[in-house]
């Protein structure tokens, strides 16, 4: 009995240890990805604060009203 139990706790063993490695790779997976993650949202947030401040950010409803004004303005120019 001996003989047959030896191979089925070595089979656990190796589910066991295969099980803790999985685990300690699943961590330092989610650990490389939050860090990078991480940067790359820092970068991000520097590229829109870049775009920001090179373009003026308009309501639709305000691009809309500049049109209208531009058009207005149009229609005097040509009634001279």
């Amino acid at each position: 009995m001996t003989y047959s139990i030896s191979p089925l706790i070595s089979g656990a063993a190796i589910a066991f240890k295969t099980s803790v490695w999985g685990i300690v790779a699943s961590l330092i997976f989610n650990i490389a990805e939050k860090l990078i993650e991480g940067s790359l949202i820092g970068k991000i947030r520097k590229f829109q604060f870049k775009t920001d401040r090179l373009f003026d950010r308009t309501l639709g409803e305000q691009a809309l009203l500049q049109i209208e004004g531009h058009v207005g303005e149009s229609e005097n120019c040509y009634e001279c």
